[in-house]
């Protein structure tokens, strides 16, 4: 490539950027001593759509997963829309494991759908493989051999918002293992990226 076509781009980039940094906008209430000692994070999100449902429960307490591969906007939504709904009946639980396509470090971004009046609990297993997502890392005995939540929590109890989106995880993964936890409730996710 030609460097004397390439170098106008380069600068203006460069001139950007240091306009980005230097304008980012703090809250009123900050004093320049205050904002003096304030980190602009130069990281950006991006939402990935998870590619296939890798497993649900052999039960099929899970209905409509295919929602769930779906682009989504991060907004919950009034009115009527695909959704994906957990079910738990009886002393079941039931659960399903999404592939995001690619090993990747990030987490997740959930949201339920209205049908929701109340909280729900949910356990979120993030992993490299599909059998990672099936280990145990919460209470495991000393010495087992296991995944572990030592360097990032893969493994964890997470209650959702009846009706709204919530941001979690901070980790590899390529896998995502979802187990609604409460009994007799269902679940409705609108999506999952």
């Amino acid at each position: 490539m030609n460097i004397r076509r390439l170098m106008p781009s380069v600068c203006i980039f460069l001139c950007m950027l240091s306009f980005y940094k230097g304008n980012t906008q703090l809250p009123p209430s900050y004093s320049k001593g205050m904002a003096s000692g304030a980190n602009v994070d130069p990281l950006k999100r991006v939402y990935l759509t998870p590619q296939r449902i890798v497993w649900k429960s052999t039960d099929s307490g899970v209905v409509k997963p295919e929602a769930l591969l779906k682009k989504g906007t991060g907004q919950a939504f009034f009115g009527q829309q695909d959704v994906c709904r957990i079910i738990n009946k009886g002393g079941v639980t039931s659960g399903l494991i999404l592939d995001f396509g690619k090993e990747i470090h990030g987490g997740l971004q959930i949201t339920t759908a209205q049908s929701n009046n109340v909280t729900r609990k949910v356990r979120i297993r993030f992993g490299e493989s599909v059998s990672e997502t099936f280990s145990e890392c919460m209470d495991v005995p000393k010495g087992k051999d296991s995944s572990t939540n030592h360097h990032a929590m893969r493994d964890f109890e997470l209650t959702l918002p009846g009706y709204g989106t919530i941001d979690i995880g901070n980790t590899g993964f390529r896998f995502v293992r979802i187990d609604l936890l409460d009994s007799n409730v269902f679940v409705a996710l609108k999506e999952i990226r």
